[in-house]
């Protein structure tokens, strides 16, 4: 037999194939780890862009129904908001008439949640809507009681006798309350704060009813000292106001950063943040 036929490699070309393996490898793992942190960037700039995304639709949203004619804005600041904010719409159905400055309601087709401290309710009589404060609340079965008439006498014809979802104690002037009649909308609003508070180390935007604890919407967010979150008012000659009545629209910038740490390039321990701005038109414009 011919022994150079069952010859192996060679020392030599076993390094050659180990060396050009290596440098395959190398450079595979160096792509691949460089394509994991730009995933992680980008994906940690889509989380800020969309935080951005998401506070933008809130704010505007609330800002936009708000009329400050109306008392809508309770304060402003630059790094918050006091506002009514809309909950629901309902039908007055039956109702006392006013006495001592306070009336009760009793409303169906309630879209929306009830707890509130303040109503809208229309008026035929003077085609206008009226604020009035609610000092009270019962839900079914307490509103079927109101003021000694449970029967609602409007809508759900086909009801022998068709009840209140919820009944309200509204507070105001009497020759106002009287004007309140049998079908008239109600819309009902909530005194809400929003801004910038801290959790676990990271800022967020939150709202606040007047009273309670914050509760955590969106984030995080940059510090109220970096701009996270910053409001500026203007009357209807474009000039900077801090009357709460005589704002026009209102203009707010947001810094957002990603939950995840990593920074442009890849390495640990940085944030990706971006930032979005907004101008919004109230409701009495």
């Amino acid at each position: 037999m011919n022994r150079q036929n069952n010859a192996g490699f060679t020392i030599l070309e076993i390094m050659i194939v180990s060396v050009i393996s290596l440098v395959v490898i190398t450079a595979a793992y160096q792509l691949i780890s460089s394509q994991t942190r730009l995933l992680a960037s980008q994906t940690a700039m889509i989380e800020s862009r969309d935080t951005n995304r998401r506070v933008a639709t809130l704010l505007q949203s609330e800002i936009r129904n708000a009329s400050s004619v109306d008392g809508d804005l309770y304060s402003i600041a630059q790094d918050s908001v006091v506002l009514r904010s809309y909950l629901s719409t309902s039908t007055m159905c039956a109702g006392t008439i006013p006495f001592s400055g306070s009336r009760y309601l009793g409303l169906r087709n309630v879209d929306g949640r009830i707890t509130a401290d303040s109503a809208k309710v229309y008026s035929t009589e003077n085609d206008r809507w009226s604020v009035y404060n609610i000092t009270d609340i019962w839900p079914a079965p307490d509103a079927w009681v109101l003021g000694n008439s449970p029967v609602c006498f409007w809508g759900d014809s086909t009801i022998t006798e068709p009840r209140p979802q919820v009944a309200i104690k509204l507070a105001g002037p009497v020759d106002s309350l009287s004007t309140i009649g049998t079908g008239a909308p109600v819309r009902i609003f909530q005194r809400i704060k929003y801004g910038l508070f801290p959790d676990n180390g990271r800022w967020y935007v939150g709202r606040q009813v007047e009273g309670g604890a914050w509760e955590r919407l969106m984030g995080p967010m940059l510090s109220p000292n970096n701009g996270g979150l910053s409001f500026s008012y203007y009357d209807v000659n474009n000039i900077v106001t801090t009357d709460p009545m005589l704002v026009s629209y209102v203009e707010f910038t947001l810094q957002s950063e990603s939950l995840g740490r990593v920074s442009p390039n890849g390495e640990t321990g940085g944030t990706r943040t971006d930032s979005l701005s907004m101008t919004i038109t109230l409701r009495n414009n």
